[in-house]
């Protein structure tokens, strides 16, 4: 080959199954300065493939200084044995390892990490895949450890107090790096959602879970409102410039929408209606109809009222669906009363499968406190829509109870609400193949 480079080895990457998982382990020594990492690799067995071969892993690999600067640039470091060890020489202090940038290879990382790690890197490193994955985990980890505090009967601000300083002067750092990408600081401002949460959550405990995102996003909209507010006037589109798609355009409207997100939580109304009003595309309109849905009053109904009118003039469905949608994903207390208000709008066609996703699935999927509601109404309500779409669209139907498939992963009478749905669904009379078949392999 042109290189003169052995490939056999990278083969492995197309003649076996599953993913990798790299582990990582450092030493430092001071008297001599010299930094040890080492690497190890191993993949889980699966069908046929008792046994995996080391595969060729590159890993490309920076040091970070404790005030953020560089010790050592980019570097690739192939791991083809299961365990290798890499030194480097002529290290001052104790560095932080960025590894896997730019997600050089498919694989899993293990790798163990203070919270004051994962800060630094969130904010100080350079490579924007580990800045951002350095700020989801943190996130995560913080989320997970409120949701196990969480305490049905304590006040409503307990868990705001508990979020950590680590984070949010992690996303104060990434709010504020103003020469790095919009879109990539939109992304790390952006917490981990329940439904990639609860993977990592056993039983999921929905209720712990919706309570702390709503208080990481309260606390941080609280400590970070003097930033967050000059973000999003300073991202404004300048009057009189046109609209543009291109990806530094695309970038700070991604960025000043995040930010009117978490503003939005300290209840205010009157910038949302502004950006509403002013807005010169979608995505600018939809994000203020976001940021209002959930905060009743004439605000909301303001910027929802317009937004359907303008919608239904121009004859413009897919947008009409966006505003079902938007409703049907509010977290409020009545989201299963909306839900059916929206069923009854006269822009709603039960046969249009479009339609009936934009309500019904979303609610479904995008509306964990609706849906997972302890009394079980929102089971009860979408076993009833499944076996009612089923009658003319099984497809429709069948993807659709799809929703309760993870009802294992729940604890105690949600577990049992959910399955006696999938059991309701399985014996209803005349049901066809499609969704008698998700729903058996369900229960099975």
């Amino acid at each position: 080959d042109a290189n003169g480079r052995d490939l056999s080895q990278f083969e492995r990457w197309y003649l076996q199954a599953g993913t990798p998982t790299v582990s990582a382990t450092s030493s430092y020594d001071a008297a001599s300065q010299v930094f040890t990492l080492t690497l190890s690799q191993s993949t889980k067995p699966t069908p046929g493939q008792e046994t995996k071969l080391p595969f060729l892993i590159p890993v490309e690999t920076g040091l970070l200084a404790q005030d953020g600067s560089t010790l050592v640039e980019s570097t690739v470091l192939e791991l083809s044995t299961s365990s290798q060890s890499f030194t480097f020489e002529q290290i001052p202090q104790p560095p932080v390892v960025s590894l896997l940038r730019g997600f050089s290879a498919p694989v899993k990382v293990e790798l163990e990490r203070t919270d004051a790690e994962l800060a630094f890197l969130a904010a100080n490193d350079p490579d924007p895949f580990n800045q951002w994955d350095a700020s989801q985990r943190l996130a995560s980890r913080v989320l997970l450890d409120l949701a196990a505090k969480h305490q049905p009967d304590a006040p409503p601000d307990a868990l705001e107090a508990q979020v950590p300083s680590s984070l949010i002067e992690a996303f104060r750092a990434t709010l504020l790096a103003e020469g790095a990408d919009p879109s990539l600081r939109a992304y790390s401002l952006t917490l981990p959602d329940f439904s990639t949460l609860s993977q990592e959550m056993d039983p999921i405990e929905p209720e712990g879970l919706l309570a702390a995102l709503k208080a990481t996003r309260k606390a941080l909209a609280t400590q970070l409102q003097p930033e967050l507010a000059a973000a999003h006037d300073a991202l404004a589109p300048p009057e009189g410039v046109p609209f543009s798609i291109d990806a530094d355009a695309v970038g700070k409207r991604r960025l000043r929408n995040v930010c009117l997100g978490y503003l939005s939580k300290l209840a205010d109304d009157a910038r949302s209606l502004a950006q509403f009003r002013s807005a010169s595309c979608m995505t600018d309109s939809l994000a203020a109809v976001r940021a209002l849905v959930e905060a009743p009053g004439a605000a909301r109904d303001e910027a929802l009222g317009t937004f359907y009118e303008r919608a239904k003039a121009n004859k413009e469905a897919l947008v009409v669906n966006k505003w079902f949608a938007v409703q049907a994903m509010a977290g409020t207390d009545d989201a299963l009363e909306t839900v059916k208000g929206l069923m009854a709008h006269e822009a709603f066609d039960g046969n249009n499968p479009n339609t009936l996703r934009s309500v019904v699935n979303t609610f479904a999927g995008a509306n964990p406190g609706g849906f997972h509601k302890a009394d079980g109404s929102g089971y009860s309500f979408i076993a009833e829509q499944v076996i009612d779409i089923d009658k003319r669209n099984p497809q429709v139907a069948a993807r659709l109870c799809n929703s309760f498939n993870t009802w294992r992963r729940f604890g105690g009478e949600r577990q049992q609400l959910m399955k006696a749905a999938l059991e309701r669904i399985k014996e209803s009379p005349g049901l066809s193949k499609d969704t008698f078949e998700i729903a058996s392999r369900s229960l099975a």
